[in-house]
């Protein structure tokens, strides 16, 4: 499985965009105009052109402030998707730390399941475990299961003992 989770988020701002440059360019062209009459002197001039740049200096920063909010959600988006693809990636780490344990807890479970079998078998041949342990080696080495080497110790044990 991956370790990572990408997640692309983007926004067109490019309508903003396009409407800040062409405002600016407006603005530009007003406070040329503006210069002009107050070069000429022309007192109407200058203030029909000033109003002109207020206006448009207004929309300016509206679209600025548009496009920061803008910017600012698409930022807070991405933070979001990486903080959940955190959240994604620690829970799968989580479990697969649980399947771990789950395998460890079952290794114990068969362990303990072994032992008690070479207590019981011990019990039942009058050994010791570490006897009975030795002769289920033994008789795995030559291919027979535990099952069959416990079975084999049983029965021998089950034999009339010679004087």
């Amino acid at each position: 499985m991956p370790d990572n989770l990408t997640v692309q988020i983007s926004a067109d701002s490019s309508k903003l965009r396009a409407e800040l440059a062409k405002a600016q360019a407006g603005l530009r062209i007003f406070n040329r105009e503006l210069r002009k009459a107050a070069d000429a002197g022309d007192t109407q001039g200058i203030e029909r052109w000033a109003q002109s740049v207020d206006v448009v200096s207004r929309k300016i920063r509206t679209l600025n402030k548009d496009l920061r909010e803008h910017n600012e959600v698409v930022v807070a988006g991405k933070k979001n998707w990486s903080d959940m693809a955190l959240g994604v990636k620690e829970a799968v780490a989580a479990f697969a730390g649980l399947s771990a344990v789950r395998g460890i807890v079952g290794i114990f479970r068969d362990t303990a399941k072994s032992i008690t079998e070479l207590r019981n078998t011990a019990k039942a041949a009058a050994l010791s475990p570490g006897d009975v342990k030795v002769f289920q080696e033994v008789v795995e080495d030559t291919g027979e299961s535990a099952d069959g080497a416990r079975q084999a110790l049983t029965n021998l044990t089950k034999l009339p003992k010679r004087a």
